[in-house]
């Protein structure tokens, strides 16, 4: 009698997850777009949920390339409260890594106005290690912004989109897709 409890248990458990509310669903299904093809997110979570996950994924934020993208970014990632908790580690990493970027051209912007290469400096030195400022410095009044832009890129924290997609996996949320290839 208790064996065949524990397989109605264990079937019950398989067939629905918990959401971040605790309440039971079926894998649910939302229509998206990624790279600009159409797929389904579907997962074991509400459809308001797969909505905000995939609003947040590194495909729909904006880029790091200007001051004006770190700063919606950061908007973004700020109003998506309600994600499963799963994934708040990821968006506390990606909005720190917009901060960072969104310190590296709020600097650049100054030096390039005010020639304040200082200011540039302490901007970004919550972001970078105490042994690679000096070197940042050093190339911030000589060095092609170019080779400024990498110098940063690949000494502060990388972007953590790998996080996302571990957590995905942990959630057994997914994207199904069918890639159209183009006529010729």
């Amino acid at each position: 009698m208790i064996h065949f409890i524990l397989i109605i248990a264990f079937t019950a458990f398989a067939q629905g997850q918990s959401t971040s509310v605790g309440t039971p669903v079926n894998n649910a299904e939302v229509e998206v777009k990624l790279f600009g093809q159409p797929c389904v997110l579907v997962g074991p979570l509400t459809k308001v949920e797969l909505k905000l996950i995939h609003s947040i994924s590194p495909e729909q934020l904006p880029s790091t390339h200007t001051l004006k993208q770190c700063q919606e970014m950061i908007e973004k990632l700020k109003n998506a409260r309600a994600i499963p908790k799963q994934l708040e580690p990821y968006r506390d990493q990606t909005l720190e890594y917009a901060r960072a970027w969104e310190a590296f051209h709020r600097g650049q912007t100054v030096a390039r106005r005010k020639k304040y290469i200082k200011t540039w400096t302490e901007l970004v030195r919550p972001f970078l290690n105490p042994k690679d400022i000096a070197e940042f410095e050093s190339l911030t009044p000589t060095a092609a912004p170019e080779v400024i832009s990498e110098f940063y890129r690949t000494h502060i924290k990388a972007s953590p989109e790998h996080e996302f997609h571990r957590v995905l996996k942990i959630l057994r949320v997914h994207y199904q897709c069918s890639f159209e290839e183009g006529s010729e």
